[in-house]
């Protein structure tokens, strides 16, 4: 079993994969601790110092090295979903896209704004510019989209665990 999650940053990737993973009993990746891990500098830094299209391109030799691993979950990071490549190869995967509503998103992306290069300067309308351009690539690449706005981690997880019995 391999689940991949995607959405905006505030969707609650790491926290729902955390969970969902140890509930399934498989190990449980966060894209964005490998690529911190494997430079040794935080997102904000690579953004900053390399660049956003340098980021994206360790992002997607980074997912494409789960190719060949098996039983785990997966949270990849707001803006893979930019990458070409990384949306082909979400779109052939167990991908679910968590989202909700702008308002809510923004409110907890920041929450953690000095950790997201994006979110900088970003106001509430260009959040929801930035959520309107990236939505239809996070459908394309997912199997379903799960509405978090009145959901808690458990019933996420539920829901993600139910959509998955046939798979197991």
């Amino acid at each position: 079993m391999r689940i991949f999650l995607v959405g905006m940053m505030g969707s609650g990737k790491s926290t729902v994969g955390k969970k969902l993973a140890e509930s399934l009993l498989v190990d449980f990746y966060d894209l964005d601790k490998i690529i911190e891990a494997k430079l040794k500098k935080n997102i904000k830094d690579i953004f900053e110092e390399d660049g956003e299209g340098f980021f994206r391109d360790i992002e997607n030799k980074s997912l494409i090295d789960f190719q060949n691993k098996t039983k785990f979950v997966l949270a990849t990071g707001g803006g893979i979903i930019t990458n070409e490549g990384s949306r082909n190869f979400l779109s052939k995967e167990r991908t679910y896209f968590l989202d909700g509503s702008e308002e809510i998103l923004y409110e907890r992306s920041t929450r953690r704004r000095e950790f997201r290069p994006l979110m900088k300067d970003m106001d509430i309308k260009g959040f929801s510019q930035l959520l309107k351009k990236r939505r239809q690539y996070y459908i394309e690449s997912s199997i379903a989209t799960i509405d978090i706005d009145k959901k808690n981690i458990d019933e996420v997880v539920d829901w993600i665990k139910n959509n998955e019995k046939n798979h197991f």
